[in-house]
């Protein structure tokens, strides 16, 4: 079962229609794939106690026959009655409220199983909501309207606005009614948001509040017909002021819910136009990053052979060996013109960083001595093929092997190496590199030359869930659906060639501190490099440093087992370490600030790097 509506999908969100056939056939010629109705008809009031009224009350909703099954699993979200208080402070309110939920629930369920339903938090008072909600999360999707400002807020204001006090405001942060509920249910991947615009741009949050969103398992956004305006070409477009909104969500895979009272209330000329604006602008921003969510288990660079498919992805990146051609040349330049450059190119894979040094040594005119060095015999084999139809008149020597085991036939001039992880040393690039200085030359040049690891803590609901199904591990993720809680802090760092390379450590430490601006959950951290290739020459794939056009890394991904609360001007306290053994390299990582944890992957237990 997955949490996730079918893409793109745009919904009719109103009022309890009379005939749903009907509502549905008008709700399709406006284009929309469905509609989006309360399960009971909010007219209907029900009798629990009374025995003889309780019988005449069964029927309270239309009968399912009325469509077919495919309607109901398709075309029809059913919505749970807005009006109920399951947590109200009236005795009989709360009784009342839960026994409707727990029948329309029963009948949601009946009518559409193992799918979608809808329901409104009203506060952060939502305990015995999530209750009874958790009875059902496991065969159903719930979907939660959060309102992006409380009607509290609204309320108050519009009464200032009419001669009343505008003083301080007493709505609550919609957020944590979210966040309340979800923890009261256990977080769980059956659960995601709709949240819904019900206010102008002007009475939005802050940005720093809206951005917490982003770590959300936002699904759906639910707007009013009315935001929706002709633009200067008369197409009907979201209205300018609510970007904001659609571009902060833009990355999420939603679903979106137009609300209307009643569907013949909507411009049959103008739906149509707004559902194609919304589709296509959002399936243009999400198809560019298609499964940029998913969870890799972070590889083993040494034990695990790179397939050929793998390799035609990684090389499949003009930006990366764009960079790694411009920083060989300036390095060839250095030397002297007359002179022969003697090269070793480390992990030479199917050749893609091969050709960037014999482009440049055409674009320097520079004679060249070339040693290749991979240890995986099948990418050789393309290499050797490469060597014979197109670089027959290169002075090329390939070798199959491990570089820690290899010792070339002359001193090395330049070192140029592919071994670079999405954190910088997870692929024992310290460990390959460094012993080569036994034979390099004393101005030996190193491309990469610096080598820096940053870290920063994250709210990431739909990564948490994953990892927690997948086994805890680091994992490959991306930054997408992910809450920045702070700024990216430099963790290792690591520089070639080392003026004292016998006494390198590869076991390091750092304690790191992050403020939190926001109140939010603390999921894990993520993880970057940026490398110095030489002379300026760089690739990051940190944030604001980030190669434009990179795609060779997605970042990492170090999970904490136990999410953390985390309150505005927290400080997180994070402690990390790069162990090492004579046969593996690990991380390990502990939180002290907000709350003390064990350490995660204490001893390599989720995930290490064997050395062999």
């Amino acid at each position: 079962m997955n949490v996730i509506l079918p893409e793109y999908m745009c919904f009719w969100y109103g009022e309890f229609p009379t005939n749903l056939e009907t509502t549905i056939r008008n709700a399709e010629k406006h284009t929309f794939d469905g509609i989006v109705t309360p399960i009971a008809n909010p007219l209907f009031s029900r009798e629990f106690d009374n025995e003889k009224i309780s019988e005449d009350h069964k029927v309270f909703t239309r009968p399912a026959m009325l469509v077919s099954q495919s309607r109901w699993n398709v075309n029809i979200i059913p919505k749970i009655t807005d009006a109920l208080d399951c947590d109200s402070s009236d005795d009989a309110v709360r009784k009342y409220s839960k026994k409707v939920l727990e029948q329309e629930l029963k009948y949601a369920q009946h009518v559409r199983p193992y799918r979608s339903i809808l329901v409104k938090l009203k506060s952060g008072n939502v305990l015995h909501l999530a209750r009874i909600i958790s009875r059902v999360i496991n065969s159903s999707n719930i979907i939660v309207e959060v309102p992006l400002v409380d009607p509290a807020t609204l309320k108050q204001k519009w009464m200032g606005d009419g001669g009343g006090d505008t003083g301080r405001m007493c709505g609550s942060d919609t957020w944590t009614w979210w966040n309340n509920f979800r923890m009261a249910c256990d977080p769980s991947i059956h659960l995601s948001v709709a949240l819904e615009i019900n206010a102008t741009p002007q009475e939005f949050p802050s940005w720093s509040n809206l951005r917490r969103w982003l770590g959300e398992p936002v699904r759906s956004l639910i707007t009013p017909s009315y935001l929706y305006m002709k633009n200067d070409l008369s197409y009907y477009v979201l209205s300018d002021d609510y970007r904001i909104v659609f571009e902060l969500l833009k990355k999420h895979s939603l679903n979106f819910m137009i609300k209307a009272a009643y569907i013949d209330d909507l411009d049959i000329r103008k739906f149509p136009e707004v559902v194609k604006f919304l589709t296509i602008t959002h399936r243009v921003d999400t198809l560019r990053t298609a499964n940029y969510d998913e969870l890799v288990r972070a590889c083993q660079p040494i034990r695990d052979e790179i397939s050929n498919a793998i390799y035609s992805k990684m090389e499949d990146d003009p930006v990366k060996y764009r960079s790694y051609q411009n920083a060989i040349s300036f390095a060839m330049l250095s030397k002297p013109q007359d002179s022969r450059v003697a090269i070793l190119i480390v992990g030479a894979g199917r050749g893609a960083l091969v050709r960037a040094v014999i482009n440049a040594k055409r674009l320097t005119a520079r004679q060249c001595k070339l040693y290749l060095v991979e240890r995986n015999e099948n990418a050789v084999f393309h290499l050797r093929a490469l060597k014979k139809e197109l670089w027959p008149d290169l002075d090329i020597d390939i070798v199959l092997g491990d570089i820690r085991d290899y010792m070339p036939p002359e001193q090395i001039d330049l070192i140029v190496s592919d071994l670079l992880g999405a954190f910088g040393d997870d692929c024992l690039y310290p460990e390959c590199i460094y012993p080569t200085q036994k034979y390099a030359k004393p101005n030996a040049i190193y491309i990469p030359s610096k080598i820096t690891s940053y870290l920063n803590p994250v709210m990431t609901t739909l990564h948490h869930y994953k990892a927690a199904k997948q086994g805890w591990s680091i994992y490959v993720g991306s930054p997408y659906e992910v809450y920045n809680i702070a700024e990216p802090e430099p963790v290792f760092e690591f520089s070639f060639p080392s003026p004292a390379v016998d006494s390198v450590e590869y076991e390091q430490h750092k304690r790191l501190l992050f403020k939190a601006e926001q109140n939010c959950v603390l999921h894990g951290f993520i993880g970057y490099f940026e490398c110095i290739l030489w002379e300026g020459e760089m690739i990051s794939i940190l944030p604001k440093t980030f190669t434009t056009g990179l795609m060779s890394w997605s970042p990492y991904y170090f999970p904490i087992d136990i999410p953390q609360y985390v309150k505005s001007s927290d400080t997180i306290e994070l402690n990390f370490w790069r162990c090492a053994t004579d046969t593996k390299m690990w991380y390990e990582w502990i939180i002290n600030r907000p709350i003390l944890c064990t350490i995660q992957n204490f001893q390599g237990l989720w995930w290490s790097a064997d050395k062999r």
